[in-house]
C-alpha cells in the first residue's frame, strides 16, 4: 500500500468504528451536522484518491459499513450547502465510488439527488464531478451512476421526485426529510 493512502484508510475505519447507533440513511437521523468523528476524516481527506486506497477500502468494508459512508457522503453535501463552501464535498465525493453495491441502488440515486440539491445550494460543479467519479467505480456502481442517474432529465433527478423534500432550503439548518 503507497504511504500517503495509510493515513486516509486509517482515517476510514477509525470514523467507521465509531458511527453513532442513531446515523441512519440518508442524513444520519438527528446527529448534528457535522459530527466530531465526520469532522476528523473530513480533515484527513484528499481528493486525490489512488487505485490502491479504494481497493484497500472495497477489500473490508460491510454492507453496513457501505452505508454509513454513503450517509457521510450526504451529510458532507449538507454541511457544504449550510456553509456555503464546496470544500466538504469536494473531499468527501469520491467516497460513493467505494462499494459495488453493497447500498442499494435506489438508495444510491436519493443519494446522489441530495447530493445534486446541496450543490447547487453551495455552488459545487456536481455534473463534473461525478461523471470523473464515476470511472472510479466498480462497473455496477459505474452502471448506476452513469445509466441510473445522470442520464436522468433534471425533473428525474430532483430530489422531491426521489421522495426527500428540502426544509429550511435557505439556512444553516438545511435537512431533508422523506415526502411520504
Amino acid at each position: 500500500m503507497e504511504t500517503d493512502s495509510k493515513p486516509i484508510l486509517n482515517a476510514i475505519f477509525a470514523f467507521l468504528s465509531s458511527c453513532p447507533d442513531n446515523y441512519d440513511y440518508p442524513i444520519g437521523g438527528k446527529v448534528s451536522i457535522p459530527a466530531v468523528v465526520e469532522q476528523e476524516l473530513l480533515a484527513i481527506l484528499d481528493c486525490n484518491v489512488t487505485d490502491e486506497l479504494l481497493k484497500s477500502v472495497r477489500q473490508v468494508i460491510s454492507r453496513d459499513d457501505a452505508y454509513s459512508l454513503v450517509i457521510f457522503v450526504v451529510r458532507m453535501a449538507v454541511y457544504a450547502a449550510r456553509t456555503k463552501d464546496t470544500t466538504p464535498i469536494e473531499k468527501s465525493l469520491w467516497i460513493l465510488s467505494v462499494d459495488d453495491n453493497e447500498v442499494d441502488w435506489r438508495d444510491t440515486l436519493i443519494a446522489l439527488a441530495i447530493i445534486e440539491d446541496c450543490s447547487v445550494r453551495s455552488g459545487f460543479d456536481f455534473k463534473t464531478k461525478v461523471q470523473a467519479l464515476a470511472k472510479l467505480a466498480p462497473n455496477r456502481r459505474r452502471k448506476t451512476i452513469e445509466d441510473g442517474y445522470l442520464s436522468r432529465t433534471p425533473e428525474m433527478r430532483d430530489v422531491e421526485t426521489l421522495g426527500y423534500k428540502p426544509i429550511y432550503p435557505d439556512s444553516a439548518e438545511l435537512s431533508y426529510v422523506r415526502c411520504y
